[in-house]
């Protein structure tokens, strides 16, 4: 019987996993949202469904990934297993999901933005093609017109960035049949200015490290910024769409256990994007998890000093406003709890500084930065993959027909990761 795609990418996967030894350690599988990706993470044989540790709630999901390499001491293996044993969390990537959002936008806006943006587009598709307006704008210093695709991420706002940069005087120069008022102009301007901010969530989210303590801030500053534009374009038909789409599609990371954990270790963000019910909920979190992974330090340990304070400043700054458990339970608890308390009162890392860096260098809080080590990893989009078949493009050309499968996975392997070396 002939195997479905879902079933053949689930049967890669389980390869993938056992020829690097990782079958326990990877619990958390970033992917779009195609059907047959889907399928495949639904497939009873994909290790998602059961626990693979009946004593382990589905709560106790984290993320795998060594970001502190030989810190990790021996001790803690035993009790950092009992959380990797579990099922593993499908992230269904962020950057996908906000283009669907500006999908649903433009699907549900007015007659008259519609009408503009089939304007944008009919003008870029003729100048695209005619040879007496490319050379008009290349005369005048001006980049080929950029038209809209439908598989690439924020290409009707690329399209409509550069034919807004086009002077006015030379617009009516071109060699087109279409014509773009100052009215056109206008509600070109404001799309423009509504969209400008799904694009910058969509770059700040599809890096390669560190993104998923990103996610819930990114939901926030959307929201914040539709609220905004509410008062300054009133019943504005994209922004309504855009507003209804985003408590749809959005709202379900604000409530994942997964990415409240990454913003809350992410130590640019904490928990001062939260609401006073989610703050103490996302404060719960962490000491709950301290709990299942971690061996709490003697009571004796003397306390190491906090780092200094840094202030913080950039994209997000519109809402940012080991010894065994030999000590009793309250007192394990008052660790945990010490320790919680004194990192979320420090002030953030800068918005520019890399979180790795900070648990790195981290001394202070030792269960934080074990629980870090887990989580930071996770990764908002499956962008970073998506990268990896252009590099493959650019390895198996055509003049090099005759590369074997091994040689090529091994180029592949070394370009990805030639960072470490």
């Amino acid at each position: 019987m002939q195997c479905s795609a879902g079933e053949r990418i689930a049967g890669v996967y389980s390869e993938i996993k056992v020829s690097y030894g990782i079958q326990n350690k990877v619990i958390a599988i970033c992917t779009d949202n195609g059907l047959n990706v889907v399928k495949a993470i639904s497939l009873p044989e994909f290790p998602s469904n059961e626990p693979a540790d009946e004593e382990i709630s589905e709560d106790e999901m984290d993320e795998d990934h060594d970001t502190g390499g030989d810190d990790i001491r021996d001790e803690d293996l035993d009790a950092m297993n009992r959380v990797l044993s579990v099922t593993q969390h499908h992230v269904h990537c962020f950057c996908h999901t906000v283009q669907l959002v500006v999908g649903d936008g433009l699907k549900k806006c007015s007659k008259t933005v519609t009408h503009v943006l089939a304007k944008v587009n009919a003008i870029i598709n003729h100048t695209r093609n005619s040879v007496i307006s490319s050379e008009l704008l290349e005369c005048n210093h001006i980049n080929k017109l950029q038209s809209r695709t439908a598989t690439r991420w924020n290409s009707q706002l690329k399209a409509l960035n550069t034919f807004l940069d086009v002077p006015e005087d030379l617009m009516p120069q071109l060699d087109t049949r279409t014509t773009f008022t100052r009215a056109d102009k206008k509600v070109a301007e404001e799309i423009r200015a509504i969209l400008q901010p799904f694009k910058a969530a969509t770059e700040q989210a599809e890096g390669d490290y560190h993104t998923g303590g990103q996610v819930i801030p990114i939901v926030k500053l959307l929201r914040h910024h539709l609220e905004c534009l509410q008062c300054e374009y009133p019943n504005h038909h994209l922004v309504n769409a855009l507003q209804e789409s985003v408590e749809k599609r959005l709202v379900q990371y604000e409530h994942d256990d997964l990415f409240i954990l990454c913003s809350s270790l992410d130590p640019r963000f904490k928990l001062v994007w939260c609401t006073k019910t989610e703050s103490e909920y996302g404060e719960t979190l962490l000491k709950s998890k301290i709990e299942d992974l971690v061996t709490l330090p003697s009571p004796s340990n003397d306390a190491t000093e906090a780092p200094a304070a840094k202030k913080t400043k950039g994209l997000f700054s519109t809402i940012l406003t080991n010894n065994s458990y030999n000590a009793k339970k309250i007192s394990g608890q008052a660790i945990i709890d010490r320790e919680v308390k004194e990192y979320l009162a420090e002030d953030l890392e800068p918005e520019l500084s890399l979180p790795n860096v900070y648990w790195k260098n981290c001394q202070a809080y030792p269960n934080l930065r074990h629980l870090a080590e887990l989580h930071m990893p996770v990764l908002a989009s499956s962008a970073p993959v998506e990268r990896l078949f252009s590099q493959a493009g650019q390895i198996f050309r055509a003049d090099r027909s005759k590369l074997t499968d091994a040689n090529f996975e091994r180029l592949m392997f070394l370009r990805s990761n030639k960072h470490l070396l």
